[in-house]
């Protein structure tokens, strides 16, 4: 079994790297790329459950080296191949509570489609959503069997190639100077996704094995950040350390002298570094006008501010707004964001902003349902770890950490109707209670407990 999974790594990354050559060479040899998505979902068909969560992790960056189409024939596929082999193994079980919940949002979501059918809404899309909440539902029975260090390889390295894959069109192109408006094709074509999923590699990678030694994957994880040219990937970085200083200063009252001498140490050595760009290079520069070269036309917040603003007004200037919802898949375009502004660059955009998002599409009484679902999937993966008798920690960890940014990030970011949003709610839930670390970190916090008692 190892073999073949091994040898599964493999040709995955082997296809990955054809496709970064074919993206160097450019041209009508593009073309060809379509060829190793034919290639992917072959790999998806005929891998064994274990690689399932795997090879969707992995599947997940790359989808944007197919644009559009891999975005609808790769991810989403992907997922839904994945249910049809479960249903189809009778290996499918999904808890009826939890099913029956979410039957009523989507219920809910089908009924604001019928009631208006200005606007089709794309079914494959509805399907393949559909299909990630299924998976998030049925791996809580299944949450200790995962293996978070095969997730994470496969994660990281699809990640990494799919960076060097997004970058190779515009060097291809223009080189090394690279205009400053320029967005990375391979970076999820939105660099604040690609962001979160940089944010996921960089603090889930101390639990992966090998983080004894350098962080590695930390740090390589932490460049590609660097490379979004996202002010978000920046602010959440500046926000996740304030958090874990101040978990770290109440969970410890007695901060050790050279612990604050480090820290200290490391502050200037950052400082020292950045005043030396700045008095030496045109770095500091550059960097400004690639983060902030949308703000002539929109803002500083790069237009959420008036997104945001304008789907608040609309919420509470008509009731059945606010109440009902439009539907997840067609608000934008039901509202008409842009045409009543005179903006046509935020025509037919969604808030930016999640929660937002929720009210929207399924108005108040929808999205409490909704937030009681999310309540109910996370709830059902605790019971699981209890019923197998797993001593849950609780305490401020990396996943805890992870978790508090995934939140804030939804603030900015519109993952409603995005099927990537079930799957990594998947991945915080075994990134905190994965197989791997279960038995050591169990049977660690019993013996503390039992030594403490």
């Amino acid at each position: 079994m190892k073999k073949i999974e091994n040898k599964e790594f493999i040709i995955i990354n082997l296809i990955m790297i054809i496709n970064i050559i074919i993206m160097f060479i450019g041209g009508n040899v593009l073309k060809l790329k379509y060829i190793t998505l034919i290639l992917n979902l072959l790999i998806i068909i005929f891998a064994k459950e274990t690689s399932y969560m795997p090879l969707i992790m992995y599947m997940h960056p790359n989808s944007a080296m197919y644009d559009d189409i891999g975005f609808t024939y790769l991810f989403n596929v992907t997922i839904f191949i994945i249910v049809l082999k479960l249903i189809f193994t009778k290996r499918m079980f999904l808890p009826k509570k939890e099913v029956i919940i979410f039957s009523l949002i989507l219920v809910w979501e089908i009924f604001l489609n019928i009631l208006d059918s200005s606007v089709k809404s794309n079914m494959l899309s509805l399907i393949s959503w559909i299909s990630s909440y299924v998976i998030l539902i049925f791996m809580a029975n299944k949450v200790e069997k995962i293996d978070f260090n095969k997730v994470y390889k496969y994660f990281f390295f699809g990640f990494v190639l799919s960076v060097l894959a997004g970058l190779s069109y515009p060097i291809n192109k223009w080189g090394l100077n690279i205009p400053v408006a320029y967005r990375f094709v391979g970076l999820l074509r939105d660099p604040n996704y690609y962001t979160v999923d940089a944010l996921f590699l960089m603090f889930s990678s101390f639990k992966y094995k090998n983080n004894n030694k350098l962080n590695i994957y930390f740090i390589v994880a932490f460049i590609c950040g660097i490379l979004s040219v996202s002010k978000m990937f920046i602010l959440e970085i500046i926000i996740g350390v304030v958090i874990a200083l101040f978990f770290k200063m109440i969970n410890n009252k007695k901060i050790r002298k050279n612990t604050f001498f480090k820290t200290i140490l490391m502050f200037f050595t950052v400082f020292s570094i950045f005043v030396y760009l700045i008095v030496n290079t045109n770095m500091i520069d550059t960097m400004l006008n690639k983060y902030l070269y949308r703000t002539g036309t929109t803002s500083i917040l790069t237009g959420r501010d008036y997104i945001q603003k304008y789907y608040i007004n609309i919420l509470f200037d008509n009731p059945k707004n606010l109440l009902l919802g439009n539907s997840m898949l067609k608000y934008s375009k039901v509202l008409g964001l842009g045409s009543e502004e005179g903006r046509s660059f935020f025509e037919n955009m969604v808030a930016h902003n999640t929660y937002l998002d929720v009210i929207l599409s399924w108005g108040i009484f929808g999205a409490l349902l909704y937030l009681y679902f999310i309540y109910r999937i996370v709830n059902l993966y605790i019971l699981f770890l209890k019923e197998k008798k797993i001593y849950i920690e609780k305490k401020f960890d990396n996943a805890t950490l992870l978790i508090c940014l995934f939140l804030i990030s939804l603030f900015a970011l519109s993952y409603l109707s995005v099927d990537v949003f079930a799957i990594l709610m998947i991945y915080l839930i075994i990134f905190k209670f994965s197989s791997n670390n279960i038995e050591k970190e169990s049977k660690n916090n019993y013996e503390n407990i039992c030594n403490n008692t």
